[in-house]
């Protein structure tokens, strides 16, 4: 034989061993979305120390790799939780399961994994969370007081077997879901500006908020004389409704359907979704309202006057919201301009002395 066929006879065999003795392996597909806020009976059932039977939007697939092969396996599961403050993860619960048919691909569901029974699989549990563990004490007080999870992150493992050679590992899928929040009313969206009653020198503002969720929709309506409260206006058609995604500013677009025109008012918040294992719930931060006007010197006294402590602020701005303009501040009959009074104020604030002020209209 020659040598070149003689080589490509050795590499077709070494090719054919190879084939020959390799594995299938395992792929998992688990679909399970990383909530927001977690009812804790939805995921973990404390008082039986298992899984739950029906974890809500959670699907797992398992499928052979190459497709379209049938395997007899057994699965391991393993689910712990590491509550915020703790060093390190304590398992809950460890199982395995049965011998069942993997043929090409199927389904496993939550009371498949949760120990009291699927179609084909029963989860025999080789090890349970102790009634005398400190997390489980814990956990077990905190869903007296309160129906949702607390903050600290919930681990998922599932590992199959080969059925035949148990010690062969197939494949595994690991989860770990980060709870941030004890309930939804943690999760803050704050404006930053414009800020409550401001007037805005551009019909092309810039907003700033602060939102733990990177997922916000901002909202612009005008606020017109016949609304007695920014909750009736935005009950009407918003001038402005962008989806933002991974940014806290936006400045009003030049090519949005409706344009801010100057001297009118309006109002500006933002939502988030909060994801919760019972359905998505809606956060709004405050209503702000604010004023489209050109820059001037009475515009900047305004702004400086509204700064004032106690009261003072307060009935201003509302004066302001009702088209009210300052046209000047006089000092001993004398009158004086922004900065004299920025410097004013200063000094008095530097003094600690008290001031009491009256506004004539």
């Amino acid at each position: 034989m020659k040598p070149f066929r003689l080589l490509l006879t050795v590499v077709l065999m070494i090719a054919a061993m190879s084939l020959a003795t390799a594995q299938p392996s395992v792929i998992f597909d688990l679909r399970l979305p990383n909530y927001d806020v977690i009812y804790l009976s939805d995921l973990v059932d404390i008082r039986n120390v298992r899984l739950a039977e029906n974890i809500p939007d959670m699907s797992i697939e398992m499928r052979t790799d190459p497709p379209g092969q049938q395997l007899m396996v057994y699965i391991r599961l393993r689910a712990a939780i590491q509550l915020r403050g703790d060093a390190q993860p304590e398992d809950v619960v460890r199982g395995e399961s049965n011998d069942f048919a993997l043929d090409n691909s199927r389904l496993i569901s939550s009371r498949d994994l949760s120990g009291s029974g699927g179609r084909d699989i029963r989860i025999r549990t080789s090890y349970q969370m102790p009634d005398n563990s400190a997390l489980r004490q814990k956990l077990e007080d905190y869903i007296q007081r309160f129906p949702t999870a607390p903050v600290g992150t919930y681990f998922l493992e599932i590992e199959v077997y080969d059925a035949v050679n148990r010690t062969q590992k197939r494949g595994e899928i690991r989860k770990a879901i980060t709870v941030r929040n004890a309930s939804e009313s943690e999760v803050v969206v704050s404006l930053v500006s414009p800020e409550q009653a401001a007037n805005v020198p551009t019909t092309f503002p810039t907003f700033t908020w602060t939102s733990e969720k990177t997922n916000v929709t901002l909202y612009v309506y005008e606020m017109l004389p016949i609304h007695r409260s920014p909750e009736e206006a935005v009950t009407g058609l918003p001038y402005l409704r962008r989806d933002i995604v991974g940014a806290s500013t936006f400045t009003y677009p030049a090519d949005a359907e409706r344009r801010l025109e100057m001297g009118r008012r309006y109002l500006w918040f933002v939502e988030t979704k909060v994801l919760t294992t019972r359905g998505d719930l809606t956060r709004r931060s405050d209503v702000r309202t604010f004023r489209v006007r050109p820059e001037t010197g009475d515009n900047a006294l305004a702004r400086l006057l509204s700064t004032l402590p106690g009261e003072v602020s307060s009935q201003l701005s509302q004066l302001i919201q009702d088209g009210w303009v300052p046209s000047g501040v006089t000092l001993d009959g004398q009158a004086i301009n922004p900065g004299e009074l920025t410097a004013l104020f200063q000094k008095l604030a530097r003094e600690n002395t008290e001031v009491s002020f009256r506004v004539e209209n």
